[in-house]
């Protein structure tokens, strides 16, 4: 099967999922294990990244309680920084010759709708991250961790930009 026909079969399934629930059914280990990390005593600084980090910081954000349209800022960051990647790398297919690769459909254009789910399916993230097997001690523990003084801390999510370093 030729590439460009591969890249149009994926981004054709990408936009027929649903994916909110897709990632919370089929990522449970993952999810969890990152949690299980952001739980550990002792905890040092922390960069999440790769697949599915946007979707990582969303579930973060809402067991801290922030509002849901700062995690749609945050989100919409995510996607910001993911278009601009993603047109670098097109830059360097096209000089090799190779057509872009289109940009995936971001779930986060509906963060809305996960909370919608997460509520209704789990009475909210806290209840999800339980049904996937992470303790209260556990949540407890991410909650201080990403605290200052009782307060989301405002280092906790920093805009780094790699032209700038």
């Amino acid at each position: 099967m030729h590439r460009k026909n591969v890249v149009e079969d994926y981004t054709r399934i990408q936009k027929d999922r649903d994916t909110w629930q897709d990632y919370l059914a089929f990522s449970q280990v993952q999810i969890k294990s990152v949690f299980e990390k952001l739980a550990r005593e002792d905890l040092g600084p922390v960069l999440i990244c790769g697949n599915g980090t946007g979707f990582i910081v969303c579930l973060l954000l809402k067991l801290l309680g922030v509002a849901d349209e700062d995690v749609r800022r945050e989100y919409t960051l995510t996607e910001q920084s993911w278009e601009a990647l993603c047109e670098e790398h097109n830059e360097k297919r096209r000089k090799e010759g190779f057509d872009d690769l289109p940009l995936p459909e971001f779930p986060g254009k509906r963060t809305e709708r996960m909370v919608e789910y997460l509520d209704a399916q789990y009475n909210g993230v806290e209840g999800y991250l339980l049904s996937i097997g992470l303790t209260h001690d556990a949540l407890r523990r991410v909650r201080a961790n990403m605290r200052s003084d009782g307060a989301v801390s405002p280092k906790m999510l920093m805009n780094v930009d790699e032209r700038a370093i």
